[in-house]
């Protein structure tokens, strides 16, 4: 079983591919930068290793010179994105239970860090913080975080003070963190998160799954090239155990002259080719570490016409052939990015939760 160190999943990242295209800016070329496949916005059900991932929201930033772009993806964001988790919290009755469901099951989305929800004579307090190192510098994704959790206070519909404190120093410009978390701000203080009355926490929920989940303003569209890879995706996925998927065949099954597919694929940044590299080289090590399949086998099943070819592609990826690569046990280390190579991190690498 593959284990992760400390991961977020890419369900996380549900909107980020929009905001790109909103720029100017092909998702895939960013994502390559930053060493993950060019399709890996688009599988929610993928974990994503910290350090990877906080240097992707870290470059979000650079690339697009836009400095809140982070911070205005997180406010846009709808809560159910976070798919059982989000729902969960959505189906509480009360903001406690919420706020307490928030912090018992954030392994769900993401491990490695501490959501504390504390209760104290009038005062209530919701930390944010991480667990070890981070690598790269977090203050941008803390942001983004505390924007998506103020969301939760906020399905009151009640406008109670709240003031939200930040580990990182105060900024010249205090004007967009304003606008989004109120007047109430509080820098260089000891932790990340929100402090409110204790009251507040009796408040109903006044949004539920069932009411008006799907109408929130704000929320952004999925480009309809982002839907073409998905689609491209799952036609390779399943032409490739009966035949090696062309880009003209991938094309006749969306209606597409190929040249057409090609450049539509090339707004995401990514080339047909690239995408169906990709593909292979996750489903190949997922079947090399199960062991159940031939080498035969998974050539075949990955549409190659024999297992040389296969045997070559497996060098290029990963520097030595099938049985090298089981018997040197460095698969439990290699970074994979689809849900179907990709598995949860072990409870025992997700942490306590207050």
């Amino acid at each position: 079983m593959t284990v992760l160190p400390f991961a977020h999943r890419a369900c996380e990242l549900v909107n980020v591919g929009s905001s790109l295209v909103e720029q100017g800016v092909r998702p895939g070329h960013l994502l390559k930068q930053v060493g993950l496949p060019a399709h890996a916005l688009l599988d929610v059900d993928a974990w994503v290793p910290r350090p990877l991932f906080l240097k992707l929201i870290n470059s979000l930033v650079r690339m697009t010179g836009e400095p809140y772009i982070v911070l205005h993806i997180a406010e846009r964001d709808p809560i159910e994105k976070l798919g059982l988790y989000g729902q969960a919290i959505l189906n509480a009755h009360t903001l406690r239970q919420a706020l307490s469901i928030a912090g018992k099951r954030i392994s769900l989305v993401q491990t490695g860090v501490r959501l504390g929800f504390h209760e104290q004579e009038m005062v209530a307090r919701l930390s944010y913080e991480f667990i070890g190192r981070t690598g790269e510098n977090p203050e941008t994704y803390i942001e983004g975080v505390l924007a998506f959790l103020l969301k939760i206070l906020r399905l009151t519909r009640q406008d109670f003070p709240v003031q939200v404190s930040f580990t990182r120093s105060k900024p010249r410009d205090t004007g967009e963190f304003e606008r989004v978390f109120g007047s109430d701000l509080c820098f260089n203080a000891e932790y990340n998160g929100f402090t409110f009355d204790r009251s507040s926490l009796d408040l109903p929920l006044q949004l539920k799954i069932s009411e008006d989940l799907f109408t929130q303003e704000g929320r952004l569209t999925p480009y309809p090239e982002e839907h073409l890879v998905r689609s491209v995706q799952s036609t390779i996925a399943y032409l490739m155990p009966r035949q090696s998927p062309t880009l003209e065949m991938v094309a006749r099954e969306h209606g597409l002259h190929k040249r057409t597919l090609q450049r539509r694929l090339n707004r995401w940044g990514i080339s047909f080719e690239d995408l169906l590299d990709q593909l292979r080289r996750e489903c190949a090590l997922k079947f090399v570490r199960q062991g159940s399949q031939t080498i035969t086998d998974v050539a075949l099943l990955l549409g190659y016409s024999d297992s040389s070819h296969f045997n070559r592609a497996f060098r290029r990826w990963t520097g030595m052939a099938p049985r090298d690569f089981v018997s040197a046990e460095v698969n439990a280390n290699a970074p994979i990015f689809s849900s179907a190579t990709i598995q949860k991190p072990s409870q025992s690498e997700s942490c306590s939760l207050y």
